[in-house]
């Protein structure tokens, strides 16, 4: 759980600089007619709703969606990185029911 904790901290104060959106999730963000806004919005400036660890490297992160946030979340899956400075791979990103999200 501690590990999880570290993570949600290392999300603070992230710049856009921290940040670098991988081929496959830029590809899957035209597919499904994501904004490339909206990513940088929520990984730098929104409240966390949720955080699902799948590897010791990769979480799966829960957004309120920027334009549907009553009926969707935005999830964007990272590969968290710091060595000696943040840094954060945007694997994929989709959206999902909150429903899913809220049990």
């Amino acid at each position: 759980m501690d590990e999880i904790l570290i993570k949600v901290d290392f999300l603070e104060n992230l710049a856009r600089d921290d940040i670098d959106l991988k081929s496959h999730s830029t590809d899957r963000m035209k597919k499904r007619q994501i904004k490339v806004k909206w990513i940088y919005h929520c990984l730098i400036s929104e409240k966390l709703m949720g955080i699902l660890k799948q590897r010791s490297y990769r979480f799966r992160l829960y957004y309120l969606h920027p334009e549907k946030p009553h009926k969707y979340d935005l999830i964007i899956v990272v590969d968290i990185f710091h060595d000696l400075a943040k840094f954060i791979n945007v694997v994929t990103t989709y959206e999902e029911e909150i429903e899913r999200r809220v049990r």
